[in-house]
């Protein structure tokens, strides 16, 4: 089985202060509940696209049987995974974290909470273990309703898709590396690490068990940040056609959604082109559903680049909008002229912007970076 694949000391960091107790199993992921779904669409497409994958329990349990140690996996019991309605990310952390609940059944009868925390960021945050911390206070609130029912044991799990490698330290107390005399009596927890990066496309399609929802998600999230997306998009919906046709065409439509509203690397007819060349008159045929259905909703085939263009300017105006309330909160009142920069800047420097702002010591910080940023982005051809 691919679990039985020999753990590296890489992508998935063995925990040692989670051993296996007899509790209660819930493996939560990304989570946003937004109710104006085709804003969330737009807005939010890592985390739509999360979703919708990983809210399939079968595709949530091949994750925990083939991605997490041994000492995990071996202990959580089959057909056991139960979709739990909620999540615990901080509002204004929902721009680059989701998360999902799962309850499951272990080996012994018992059970515990397995929190999966999907991080779509560019690169690791160092401040996680303070979040986990946070939401893990969350999850205990709401599963013990109340302090009625018993506290049971929470197993956190970080997925994050990144190109840079994850090198922030996987425990609580790491933060703040306390004295060792006073060690006993400190707070201190160590979460799961999957980080993509470390894994070959093999490896994915291995312990992913290749031709499934989860290996070709997981191969779309890992390559997500690489130029060269397009070109292998065809290798990766080959593997689609060991999927149903019922599965395959769900699958397809959220992956064509997906690379449409969150990268201008690929572009709509690409990933219609490399499903055909992958799949041939079946690639051909999802498309044709696809657009019968988009069809029937109102989206008329001569509207598809308008909408897409659409749906940038969309994510552009939500980003900058929300960087600069931001800004103004850390450093007071931002000149129009700043705001106008930060507006023009593309999409994937304001979301660098989001993750680098809490690091600015002020506002002369800010106008460096701002000046850096708009001097390369004027360079690029």
């Amino acid at each position: 089985m691919p679990r039985d694949v020999p753990q590296h000391d890489r992508g998935l960091q063995p925990q040692s202060h989670f051993p296996i107790p007899a509790t209660d199993a819930i493996l939560t992921s990304c989570d946003r509940n937004n109710p104006r779904a085709a804003m969330t669409e737009i807005t939010k497409p890592h985390d739509l696209f999360f979703k919708e994958v990983f809210s399939r329990p079968d595709v949530a349990e091949t994750f925990v049987l083939n991605f997490l140690p041994s000492n995990v996996a071996d202990h959580v019991k089959s057909n056991t995974f139960r979709l739990r309605k909620g999540s615990f990310v901080d509002e204004r952390l929902k721009e680059h974290s989701s998360d999902l609940l799962y309850r499951v059944d272990l080996k012994d009868g018992e059970g515990a909470y397995v929190y999966l925390l999907f991080e779509h960021k560019s690169r690791p945050d160092r401040n996680v273990a303070y979040q986990l911390l946070r939401y893990l206070i969350r999850i205990w609130e709401h599963t013990t309703e109340g302090g009625t029912k018993p506290v049971r044991q929470v197993i956190p799990v970080v997925l994050y898709h990144g190109p840079a490698r994850w090198k922030v330290p996987l425990s609580f107390s790491a933060m703040y590396e306390p004295p060792e005399a006073v060690w006993p009596g400190i707070l201190d927890f160590t979460y799961l690490l999957c980080d993509l990066s470390t894994y070959s496309d093999e490896e994915i399609k291995f312990r992913g068990l290749a031709g499934t929802t989860l290996a070709v998600a997981l191969l779309l999230m890992k390559n997500f940040f690489r130029p060269d997306l397009s070109k292998r998009l065809k290798e990766y919906f080959e593997l689609i056609d060991n999927m149903g046709d019922q599965s395959a065409l769900q699958f397809v439509e959220a992956a064509f959604r997906y690379l449409g509203a969150a990268t201008e690397r690929v572009k709509p007819e690409e990933v219609g082109q490399a499903l055909k060349e992958a799949l041939g008159e079946k690639g051909e045929t999802y498309m044709e559903s696809l657009l019968d259905k988009w069809m029937n909703e109102g989206v008329e085939k001569g509207m598809q680049q308008g909408m897409q263009q659409g749906m940038q300017q969309g994510m552009l105006r939500e980003a900058a909008s929300l960087t600069i309330r931001q800004l103004t909160r850390r450093f007071g009142s931002l000149e129009e002229s700043t705001q106008e920069c930060i507006r023009q800047l593309p999409l994937e420097e304001l979301e660098r912007l989001g993750e680098e702002l809490l690091e600015f010591p002020d506002k002369a910080a800010l106008m460096d970076w701002l000046g850096r940023s708009v001097g390369a982005t004027a360079g690029r051809p």
